[in-house]
């Protein structure tokens, strides 16, 4: 109701009929504004105001100069008192509007768990709709308090069937895993450790997340019954398991305590999925950080860094020119010294080899300790992409899970290995030959790839 409202909206919605004039003009002068401000606001929202500030200004003067009384009298008005409580019973009489019914209260609160599941809609917001189904049936209204009580009673209602639904769709073997996961919390896939953290950045911390998420997906939890369900009212079902220990969850009956916990664990399933696909990308990242930390360490240790190499180079350049004939023995160690010409050799080769020593020492640590995060990987998530381009690095996710069910340890470009798009191609010359490239190689290359993807927003 509060909002500017225009000169025709006001004639449209706040002018008086000659019916409605006619019966206001048989009260007292003083009284006739608020009579006719009642039941224009009755007519208009479904209920009746309160006091003279729920009516909008504009329409506070616009009623007044239909009157020719002063607005002031609306704030005189007995809006709750013996007047007030007569002038709305006749306005209800006027308008033939009944009282509620036995049979209007069932539909209603039929009406009211259906609301209530598809809106989720808040207690305020939920009051005001059963004004105005009152008023579209031209039922009288009901008191606030009454329709408050009618609402959470629904809203208990509505709660209790759709867990008793979900209950009965649970197979009887995962109605067993959630009761052991209730009656040990703090087992790998207790109450108390599919709630947590996924942890700090570590291997143990990614495989703890992938059983959690294994455990999940094992449930075969009914999704299906939630749609329609406003996800406003699920949330709040969600906020009150995590709120609660598993002692306080066991007191719950069956349905109750089931039914919460399944809707728990299918939202927690997406939480503890990208909290699984964060700890794989940085991972993966440390992996290649300290690779390439622990390569710079040893290239410092086995190479003397030369310094000054473009001054030499210009000195070695002015000796050859000048005696162009010369033996390098004669012309340029004289200049360059044959020790310092070794050390710029040695670290120019060095410095060569930087990308292959890098995946060597990722392959290190990737073979000895990384690589049991690949099966639960593998297992519990399932990667997708839009973008054609960005398909190889999901084709060699599948070829992985292909060769590691025929245990082999080799793949062959020849048949049709994704390459483009996940290989870099300054690892190509070193990890790829003859066509074949070994499968822990490429499993490292599809990760590293993976994770640029993801990052980008280009797979998920």
């Amino acid at each position: 109701m509060d909002r500017n409202w225009s000169r025709q909206e006001l004639a449209d919605c706040w002018s008086l009929g000659i019916e409605e004039l006619a019966r206001i003009e048989g009260k007292s002068g003083s009284l006739r504004l608020g009579f006719a401000a009642q039941l224009k606001f009755y007519q208009i929202v479904g209920r009746f105001p309160a006091t003279a500030g729920e009516v909008p200004d504009a329409a506070r003067g616009y009623l007044g100069e239909q009157l020719e009384r002063p607005v002031i009298e609306l704030f005189d008005y007995d809006w709750s008192g013996r007047n007030g409580q007569r002038h709305r019973a006749e306005i209800l009489g006027f308008l033939g509007v009944r009282a509620l019914h036995e049979g209007d209260l069932d539909a209603l609160q039929d009406w009211l768990e259906t609301e209530i599941g598809r809106t989720g809609a808040e207690l305020g917001v939920m009051t005001e709709a059963i004004d105005r189904w009152c008023w579209a049936r031209k039922v009288r209204p009901l008191s606030p308090s009454v329709s408050q009580r009618l609402i959470r009673s629904a809203t208990r209602r509505f709660e209790a069937a759709l867990l008793a639904r979900i209950l009965a769709a649970l197979a009887p073997e995962t109605v067993e895993r959630m009761e052991t996961s209730l009656n040990a919390p703090d087992s790998p896939a207790g109450f108390a450790a599919l709630k947590a953290d996924p942890g700090r950045i570590a291997l143990e911390s990614f495989l703890k997340a992938a059983a959690r998420l294994s455990f999940i997906h094992q449930l075969d939890l009914p999704r299906s019954l939630l749609v329609g369900v406003d996800a406003r009212l699920l949330q709040r079902l969600r906020r009150r398991v995590a709120q609660e220990t598993a002692w306080e969850m066991r007191r719950h009956s069956s349905e109750r305590r089931l039914g919460m916990y399944a809707l728990f664990l299918m939202a927690r399933e997406a939480e503890i999925t990208d909290g699984l696909v964060d700890l794989l990308l940085e991972t993966v990242h440390r992996l290649g950080v300290t690779a390439e930390r622990r390569t710079l360490a040893l290239l410092a240790r086995d190479i003397e860094r030369v310094y000054g190499k473009d001054r030499l180079l210009a000195d070695i350049a002015e000796a050859a020119t000048s005696n162009p004939d010369g033996t390098v023995r004669d012309v340029i160690f004289p200049v360059a010294g044959e020790t310092k010409l070794k050390a710029i050799v040695a670290e120019y080769k060095a410095q060569g080899a930087w990308e292959q020593r890098v995946h060597h020492t990722m392959r290190g640590s990737y073979a000895n300790h990384y690589r049991r995060m690949l099966p639960p990987l593998l297992e519990v998530l399932e990667f997708r992409s839009n973008n054609a381009i960005h398909r190889p690095v999901l084709d060699g996710l599948a070829r992985i899970r292909l060769a590691r069910r025929k245990r082999r340890r080799v793949l062959t470009v020849k048949d049709g290995v994704p390459i483009d798009g996940v290989i870099p191609s300054k690892w190509r010359d070193f990890l790829i030959s003859d066509g074949r490239i070994k499968l822990i190689d490429y499993e490292l290359c599809v990760l590293k790839a993976l994770r640029e993807r993801i990052r980008a927003k280009e797979a998920q």
